[in-house]
């Protein structure tokens, strides 16, 4: 004859902790653990990637920067003439004012 099950739970006794004895859940908690270490590891792998390819590119920085520095000089000489103009421009309309004033029927 068959026996019917109690309906009690059986619980893992201490003895199966001592016995070294890995539950699902911790084996689970651990892979996603590996699996996040291993994610890290390759973003500090691209990390360097890109840190190496960076050196080669401060040249091209440094023209950069020169071709700031040229642009930022003639945009200088540029806002010079065009003050120049504006007050050439002035000039002129007062002496054109002066000329109609003095002028008189």
């Amino acid at each position: 004859m068959a026996r019917k099950a109690s309906g009690k739970k059986i619980r893992p006794s201490s003895r199966d902790a001592s016995k070294g004895v890995i539950r699902k859940h911790q084996k689970i908690r651990t892979k996603i653990k590996v699996e996040q270490a291993n994610k890290e590891s390759f973003l500090i792998s691209e990390l360097n990637k890109r840190e190496h390819t960076n050196k080669r590119a401060p040249a091209l920085e440094s023209l950069k920067v020169m071709d700031l520095i040229e642009d930022r000089k003639k945009d200088k000489s540029m806002q010079k003439k065009i003050e120049e103009q504006k007050q050439s421009t002035n000039k002129n309309i007062v002496e054109q004012l002066e000329m109609i004033s003095g002028f008189s029927l």
